[in-house]
C-alpha cells in the first residue's frame, strides 16, 4: 500500500515534469492569460462572455461555443 502510494506520486511528478519540459522545448512565447488580455485592442469582444468562456463551464456541459 505504501509502495503503491509512493509510485503513484512518482508517476504524477514525472508526468507533470515531462509536460512542463515539452512546453518549454516547444518554444512557445511567454504565457498569457485572460486577465492579461487587453480588450481595448478588440472592443467588439464582450468581456463578460469571454470571462464566462474562460471558466470552461461549456466543457462540463459538452456544449458548443459559437462566437
Amino acid at each position: 500500500e505504501y509502495l503503491a502510494a509512493v509510485l503513484s506520486r512518482e508517476v504524477a511528478a514525472r508526468e507533470a515534469s515531462g509536460a512542463a519540459t515539452r512546453i518549454r522545448s516547444a518554444g512557445f512565447p511567454t504565457r498569457k492569460s485572460l486577465e492579461d488580455f487587453n480588450f481595448d485592442h478588440q472592443p467588439a469582444l464582450n468581456r463578460d462572455m469571454i470571462a464566462h468562456l474562460g471558466t470552461g463551464a461549456f466543457l462540463a456541459k459538452a456544449s458548443n461555443v459559437v462566437l
